[in-house]
């Protein structure tokens, strides 16, 4: 059996101990780092697929991999435009070339955010010769409130953080995003919903061509997912696995 575990950025992750994750194989994303760099704890890897936070936190994502700090990265390729020497890192892949490849499950996705994207990347990162695999799934709540009241549109259409939130309503921790942050706005039911939908439906269709059991247990208490994977506890329950 193939363990690995996803940690998405939701509220439901508030107080989570990321000390249980020493050791284990598990997948960060976006502006997560700003919370593992405070507590000296970060992923066995980590993705990041949205351009415009990729574009608005080049520097500090660049310093993930020039310093290390995980084994491997997943990137969109227009960071080759924006990092001209990106290529001498051997330890990052791209979604682009996923998406392009016979049988790879990415191949499949119509709708994706980084956090769908992520369980099926760590699907992608296991040994598949196995019989079961099981991928835990954290922080994944998919009940963003769409516009909160330290934001603003821009001419582009994206949003600013004009203050950094003193809570946040969407996020693990309340100064994930920052002053002066650009990010799109979440479209909660037209994007997340709908990606973590073909995630169910590729894992669906892969149980069968493989014929490997692919568990993928939901820990958010949020109750958005519950209608395409099972719910098997909450965040704290996972100190009892």
């Amino acid at each position: 059996m193939s363990e690995f575990y996803v940690c998405c950025n939701g509220k439901s992750l508030k107080d989570f101990d990321f000390n249980i994750l020493k050791g284990k194989k598990w997948i960060g994303m976006n502006l997560a780092y700003r919370y593992w760099v405070k507590v000296d704890i970060f992923p066995t890897h980590y993705i990041c697929l949205d351009e415009v936070v990729l574009r608005s936190n080049l520097e500090d994502i660049k310093k993930l991999v020039i310093n290390k700090k995980c084994e491997t990265f997943l990137f969109p390729e227009v960071i080759k435009k924006l990092w001209t020497d990106i290529d001498k890192y051997e330890n990052i892949q791209y979604f682009e070339i996923f998406k392009k490849l016979n049988n790879n499950p990415f191949r499949y996705l119509v709708d994706w955010c980084t956090g769908s994207s992520a369980v099926l990347w760590a699907f992608c990162l296991m040994n598949l010769n196995l019989n079961e695999v099981n991928i835990h799934l954290l922080g994944a709540d998919c009940n963003y409130v769409e516009f909160i009241p330290e934001c603003k549109k821009t001419v582009s259409g994206n949003l600013i953080i004009t203050e950094t939130p003193q809570v946040n309503p969407n996020y693990f921790f309340d100064d994930y995003q920052r002053k002066g942050d650009i990010y799109n706005i979440p479209n909660t039911d037209r994007v997340h919903l709908k990606s973590w939908e073909d995630i169910r439906n590729i894992f669906i269709m892969y149980t069968i061509l493989t014929k490997t059991d692919i568990k993928l247990m939901n820990y958010s208490n949020s109750g958005k997912l519950d209608h395409l994977f099972e719910r098997v506890g909450e965040e704290e329950d996972f100190i009892k696995l």
